[in-house]
């Protein structure tokens, strides 16, 4: 009787594990307040993450919450800079920074909404607001400098390897500026520009315009091409290992484009792809869609499996290096998924914000 009493136990034990090792598998659900927005990963495992009820939240590898902090107004996607600082900007106009336990460091006041932050050499921080600057400020939450554009910024700056800022603006124009904030360009679109641009190996500047085009721009400010959508275009590209872009549109497709801007094939959800996708380490790509999926395609475009979430999906996905996949959705879950892709693509932009603390920088590995 013990005996089958064990080998009973052991066989539940082997599938359950089998279970968990499946991709797109649920791990755990961690209820919060209101919607969950994009999740960052801390160097320790806690995924830090906002949600709409305004609260900053810290939660376990377990999902469990270890912190949470009440934030005035409107709060945006985190953002942690190479020390572990974790930064969020808010609709009450101000850049707020906290410890990994919670507390405050400081923060700064614009005259304008405050979109999420994007790091420098010597964790340099830099971000937009709607009072149409872009700011540069110190980690002690001092202003360096600030650049005026021609509308709001409500997007993430990209830094490239050489330190260059580029960022994108609702004056219909994505820019590029030096350390010092000095303007090297500004390139117009047709539209306004709510996407964050991303970076290719060769210095190439990849984002999309509510005009419906992606346009890739040299380092110098010069169009190489541009690619037509059948609409708008909110979604950060990212760039896999061997130059491919992907990028969606709000027309439902995700898009995958060669180098020379040449489709290499498109997949059709129900839903707006308005968040960029994340390329995992084996060449997988994953996003989510209000459509209440996360997708997970192979590199030639056919589907490898779905995971169908209780909400509408418009979080970018995090993707830690055992795995899983993190999200939120509007049904107020942070979720935990299973994959088969140990971490990111080594590639020059695997993902929105390039990478699982939303640094925008290049050179952050």
């Amino acid at each position: 009787m013990k005996k089958s009493l064990l080998i009973l136990l052991g066989t539940a034990l082997a599938l359950g594990l089998l279970t968990c090792q499946r991709p797109g598998k649920l791990k755990w659900q961690c209820e919060l307040g209101d919607e969950v927005r994009t999740p960052v990963i801390g160097k320790d495992g806690t995924i830090y993450v906002t949600a709409v009820d305004n609260f900053l939240y810290a939660i376990s590898r377990s999902g469990k919450v270890k912190w949470k902090y009440k934030i005035e107004y409107g709060v945006h996607a985190p953002a942690i800079d190479a020390k572990g600082t974790i930064y969020v900007a808010a609709n009450d106009k101000n850049l707020y920074a906290f410890t990994p336990k919670g507390e405050l460091k400081w923060k700064f006041k614009t005259k304008g909404m405050a979109f999420t932050p994007a790091f420098g050499s010597e964790v340099t921080i830099y971000f937009g607001s709607f009072d149409l600057y872009l700011y540069e400020v110190t980690p002690k939450g001092e202003l360096k400098w600030k650049y005026r554009t021609g509308d709001f910024i409500a997007t993430t700056p990209a830094i490239g390897v050489d330190g260059t800022i580029y960022v994108s603006s609702e004056d219909n124009c994505i820019y590029a500026l030096t350390p010092d904030g000095k303007r090297k360009w500004r390139y117009w679109t047709r539209n306004w520009v709510r996407a964050s641009p991303a970076i290719g190996m060769d210095g190439t500047i990849y984002c999309g315009s509510r005009d419906g085009y992606l346009y890739a721009l040299s380092p110098s400010g010069e169009l190489k091409w541009k690619f037509k959508t059948d609409y708008e275009i909110w979604s950060s590209c990212a760039v896999a290992k061997d130059g491919t872009i992907y990028f969606g549109s709000a027309d439902n497709n995700l898009y995958a484009l060669t180098p020379e801007g040449e489709v290499k094939w498109q997949y059709e959800t129900k839903g707006d792809v308005n968040i960029g996708p994340t390329i995992g380490s084996d060449g997988t790509i994953y996003f989510g869609s209000p459509d209440h999926n996360v997708y997970a395609l192979d590199p030639s475009g056919k589907l490898k499996w779905t995971y169908e979430a209780d909400g509408e999906i418009y979080s970018s996905l995090a993707l830690a290096d055992d795995g899983t996949i993190y999200f939120g959705a509007d049904d107020k879950n942070l979720y935990a998924i299973t994959s088969k892709s140990k971490g990111l693509a080594l590639s020059s932009w695997p993902k929105y914000r390039h990478d699982n603390r939303n640094s925008g920088n290049i050179r952050t590995r």
